[in-house]
């Protein structure tokens, strides 16, 4: 794993957190997680989570 993936894996788990926890605007979160583009956000926030960020925290929402 380079440094980048591991980063932005970091940067996904800290943002999952933040969707879970929070009702911030999801550009807020990418911002706030270290993201400075928005489409780069949801981009590796897809890959490793498996899906969007809104999609991500509406079924996580669906789960509590």
């Amino acid at each position: 794993m380079t440094f980048i993936e591991y980063l932005n894996r970091h940067r996904v788990r800290m943002a999952s957190r933040m969707l879970a926890e929070s009702d911030a605007a999801i550009v807020d979160i990418g911002n706030a997680c270290g993201f400075e583009s928005l489409s780069y956000f949801y981009k590796r926030f897809r890959q490793i989570a498996g899906l969007p960020p809104r999609a991500w925290r509406l079924k996580r929402a669906g789960g509590r």
